[in-house]
């Protein structure tokens, strides 16, 4: 997840000439860890398990793998890895194509910067909290609740953001 959101801030320094120009918004930046991935994570690492109790505790071979590490080494993190730079490439570069070079029927540019922002972002949110739930393999009221609570929270709050009765209020 984290690959992900650092290489998009990769690939539009490339576009912006390595300005210092963030792609995503400040707010963003700040929840992303905070609020919309880091709960998910958490409760799939705690309530996730491949067996039952009865099973792990009648077979206890199957803590093997883990002690001896197996199941998290060079070349799974190496998999991590390339999974991470080519989610970042699919998020940032299919939003760039489609806003690239866009008009609309009066001649105005469609794209503007805080559209491709919010693009990138939502599709950020949305791609990693679904591949939580693909890797959760024992799901629990306390899982879909984390995963789509924080789907359903970054929208609340990019509702909020950019809401006409917010910027009414603090211009």
């Amino acid at each position: 997840k984290n690959f992900a959101f650092t290489l998009v801030h990769f690939w539009f320094g490339f576009f912006c000439g390595f300005s210092a120009q963030t792609v995503y918004d400040q707010w963003f930046i700040t929840l992303y860890n905070i609020v919309y991935t880091s709960l998910p994570v958490l409760a799939m690492g705690i309530f996730d398990q491949d067996v039952n109790e009865q099973k792990s505790l009648e077979y206890t071979r199957l803590y093997e793998p883990g002690q001896l590490n197996l199941l998290f080494n060079k070349r799974e993190f190496f998999i991590c890895i390339v999974q991470g730079v080519y989610t970042s490439i699919v998020l940032f570069f299919v939003p760039y194509g489609a806003f690239c070079d866009t008009t609309r029927d009066d001649g105005t540019h469609l794209s503007d910067y805080q559209s491709f922002a919010v693009t990138v972002a939502t599709s950020l949110v949305i791609v990693v909290s679904v591949q939580i739930g693909l890797d959760t393999s024992y799901w629990t009221a306390v899982n879909h609740f984390f995963i789509w609570g924080s789907v359903a929270i970054y929208f609340s709050i990019l509702f909020a953001m950019h809401s006409n009765g917010l910027f009414s209020i603090f211009p």
